[in-house]
C-alpha cells in the first residue's frame, strides 16, 4: 500500500495496529498519532492528505480501507485548506466507499461550522474536540477487538469469565 500511496502522491506508512490514521498535515498526523498511544491504541497506517491532497479523501480513504485496521480515524484542522471542502471530500467518499468499520470525524478550522452541517446533514456525527475523537477511536477499536473474541472465553482482567 505504501507504493500504491506513494504513485498518488499520498504520505503513507503501514503499521499493525487497530486504528487507520487520515489527518491533514504532518504536524496534526503525528500529534494524533501520540494522543492514540497515549490514550491506548495503536495505529495501522500514517496518512496525511493535507497540503495538495486536502481534495482526495476518497483516494485515502480507499487506501485505509485495504488495510486491517478496526476504525478509521480522520482528523483536520484546515486554515487554507478548508473544512468545509474537507468535509465534503469526506461524505463523498464515505457514500462512494461505504466503509466496512466505524469511522471517528473531526473536522475543524476554517468554515467548520459549514464543515459541521454537512457532517450532520450526511449523519455523520462529527467531533469537534480532537482528543475525544481519539478516545472514541480508541474505544471502537478495544470494542471491537473484544466482540471478534467469543462470548464463552472472555474473561475479566481477575481471570473469571464474564
Amino acid at each position: 500500500m505504501e507504493y500504491e500511496a506513494w504513485q498518488e502522491g499520498i504520505p503513507y506508512l503501514q503499521f499493525d495496529g487497530d486504528i487507520s490514521l487520515m489527518c491533514a498535515g504532518a504536524g496534526l498526523t503525528n500529534t494524533v498519532y501520540d494522543l492514540i498511544h497515549d490514550a491506548g491504541g495503536s495505529v495501522a497506517n500514517y496518512l496525511e492528505f493535507g497540503g495538495a491532497n486536502y481534495t482526495r479523501a476518497s483516494k485515502a480513504m480507499e487506501l485505509c480501507l485495504k488495510n486491517r485496521s478496526r476504525v478509521i480515524l480522520i482528523v483536520t484542522f484546515g486554515t487554507i485548506a478548508r473544512a468545509d471542502v474537507m468535509a465534503r471530500g469526506v461524505v463523498e467518499a464515505i457514500r462512494a466507499l461505504q466503509p466496512n468499520r466505524p469511522m471517528v470525524v473531526c473536522i475543524r478550522g476554517t468554515n467548520e461550522e459549514e464543515a459541521a452541517r454537512i457532517l450532520r446533514e450526511a449523519g455523520i456525527a462529527g467531533y469537534a474536540d480532537t482528543e475525544e475523537a481519539v478516545e472514541e477511536a480508541v474505544r471502537l477499536s478495544k470494542a471491537s477487538i473484544l466482540s471478534a473474541v467469543p462470548a464463552d472465553v472472555r474473561q475479566d482482567p481477575g481471570g473469571a469469565q464474564t
